[in-house]
C-alpha cells in the first residue's frame, strides 16, 4: 500500500477527515490550543477569498468573523497538518508576483496565498515546527552515514542556518509501505515524539519529504550509547549510578505524565552526551512506544529480551510500569560491566534461555560486582525489578526511595547481597 494512502487512511480513522477540511463541531477540536501562528490568507476559488487562519501544533483552522467581537475569528473548519506536506510556490501575474504554499497529502490539498514574500517565510517557519517540509537540501547538509537498519539509514548532518549538528533518519517510503503496520508504527513514533519536550529525551526537530523518502531530523548526540560505554569503560561507581538513575527515572516519570510508555528501554537506546562522564543522556528510539493513560492497559507483545517486563512475556495485559522494570535492569548492569556476551541478570548465549530467565525474573547479585554497594542501592534494584506489577512502584514513587533521599552514607564493603537477606524495604505510596 502506498505511503500516501496509508497516511490518508490514518487521518480518516483518527480525525474522520475524508477530504482536506472537516467542519468544526460544537465543543470539538478547539480544545487543542497551542497556537503557532494566526494570519490572514487568501484562497483562489471562483474568486479570491480572504480569511483568518490559525495554525496550532496539530491543526490548521479556518475562521469566520462574526458581528459579536468576543466571538470573532471563530473556527468553522479544521484540517490536521502533522502529516501534510508543505510546498512553497510563487506565481507571476504580469508585473505582480504572488507567494503561497500548498498543504497536501495524496489527493487532498489546498493552496494558500500570503500577502508578501516575508509573510510566506513566516508561515514556512511556523509550518516547519508542525508539518512536513519538502526542502531538506536547503536547510541541512548531509555529512556522513552513521547507521542503518531494514527501512532506514541515519546520517550525521549540519544545519545551514547555524551549522549545528543533527542526526537525519532517512526512511524509504517504498520499503516501509509494503506493510501498513510499518507506516502506522512510524506515524505512532512521530506523534509521540512530538508530544515530548524534555532535556533527557531526543528531540524531533522536524520532518522532510521527497518522492521516495521521509527524513526525520533529530538532535545529534555525540557520546555514543550506554551499551558501548559500559563495554569500553566498565561499571559505574555507586555515586555516579545514583545520578544516572535519578535522571533516568525523572525522564520516565515525565514520559508517563505525558501519556507515553517507551516499552524498549535498554542501554542501546540511551545516548550519552559527550563530556558528561556518562551521567547525561537522551532516551532514543520510540519505535515501540505507545500512548498510555492511567487506568488503561496495553497488550502488544514487544520489547527486548533481557529488559522486557515479565508480565509482557507472560502475555498479560500491562501498564506503564514495564518501563520501571527495564530501568531496574539498566541499574543492575551499571554495576556489572558488559562483555561481548552481555552481563544482564538474565544473560545467556541462547535467546530462548534469556527469555525464560527474564520471565522467571530471578535476580542474583554476584559478589565481585556488588561488593561495596549499599543495601539501599541493592534494594532499589530489587524494588524496580519486582515481578508482580502491583508491587512495583511507579517511576514517580521510585524517586522517593531512600537511596536518593538519604544519599550514599550506607555504602560498605560487605559481602554480596541476596534478595532474601535483611535489606531495608521500600514501600511505595
Amino acid at each position: 500500500m502506498a505511503f500516501d494512502r496509508c497516511i490518508q487512511l490514518y487521518e480518516e480513522e483518527k480525525y474522520h477527515v475524508t477530504g482536506f477540511w472537516r467542519k468544526v463541531q460544537e465543543g470539538a477540536q478547539t480544545a487543542e490550543v497551542k497556537e503557532v501562528l494566526s494570519d490572514r490568507l487568501k484562497l483562489k476559488t471562483k474568486g479570491w477569498k480572504t480569511r483568518t487562519y490559525k495554525l496550532t501544533s496539530e491543526y490548521l483552522y479556518s475562521c469566520s468573523v462574526t458581528p459579536t467581537q468576543e466571538r470573532s475569528h471563530l473556527p468553522t473548519k479544521f484540517s490536521p497538518v502533522r502529516w501534510k506536506r508543505v510546498d512553497p510556490f510563487s506565481e507571476e501575474n504580469g508585473s505582480e508576483v504572488r507567494y503561497g504554499f500548498r498543504l497536501a497529502r495524496g489527493t487532498h490539498f489546498q493552496d494558500f496565498y500570503t500577502e508578501t514574500a516575508e509573510r510566506l517565510e513566516d508561515w514556512l517557519d511556523a509550518l516547519a515546527k508542525v508539518a512536513i517540509m519538502s526542502d531538506l537540501a536547503n536547510d541541512f547538509q548531509i555529512l556522513e552515514e552513521i547507521g542503518h537498519g531494514n527501512y532506514a539509514r541515519v546520517f550525521k548532518g549540519q544545519a545551514a542556518q547555524d551549522q549545528s549538528l543533527v542526526a537525519i533518519k532517512t526512511i524509504s517510503k517504498g520499503s516501509i509501505s509494503k506493510h501498513a503496520r510499518n507506516v502506522q508504527a512510524l506515524v505512532n513514533e512521530v506523534n509521540l515524539m512530538k508530544r515530548l519536550k524534555h532535556d533527557r529525551i531526543v528531540k524531533l526537530i522536524g520532518m522532510y519529504e521527497s518522492e521516495e523518502e521521509l527524513h526525520l531530523v533529530l538532535e545529534y548526540i555525540d557520546g555514543g550509547d550506554l551499551f558501548k560505554r559500559l563495554i569500553r569503560k566498565g561499571k559505574y561507581s555507586e555515586a555516579k549510578a545514583a545520578v544516572f538513575m535519578k535522571h533516568l527515572l525523572e525522564a520516565i516519570d515525565y514520559m508517563h505524565s505525558r501519556g507515553v510508555v517507551h516499552r524498549d528501554l535498554k542501554p542501546e537506546n540511551i545516548l550519552l552526551v559527550g563530556g558528561s562522564d556518562g551521567v547525561e543522556f537522551k532516551i532514543a528510539d520510540f519505535g515501540l512506544a505507545a500512548e498510555y493513560h492511567s487506568g488503561e492497559v496495553l497488550s502488544l507483545r514487544c520489547g527486548s529480551p533481557g529488559y522486557v517486563a515479565p508480565e509482557i512475556l507472560e502475555k498479560h495485559s500491562y501498564d506503564s510500569k514495564v518501563d520501571v522494570f527495564s530501568a531496574g535492569i539498566i541499574m543492575y548492569i551499571l554495576y556489572s560491566p558488559l562483555s561481548l556476551s552481555g552481563r544482564s541478570p538474565f544473560a545467556s548465549e541462547d535467546i530462548n534461555e534469556i527469555l525464560i530467565r527474564n520471565r522467571n525474573c530471578r535476580i542474583y547479585f554476584q559478589q565481585k560486582y556488588w561488593e561495596g554497594v549499599s543495601q539501599a542501592g541493592v534494594n532499589l534494584v530489587i524494588t524496580l525489578t519486582e515481578k508482580v506489577p502491583l508491587r512495583r512502584p511507579s517511576a514517580h514513587d521510585s524517586l522517593a526511595h531512600p537511596w536518593f533521599t538519604l544519599g550514599l552514607t550506607s555504602v560498605s564493603p560487605e559481602s554480596p547481597h541476596d534478595p532474601q537477606t535483611d535489606i531495608p524495604v521500600f514501600s511505595p505510596k
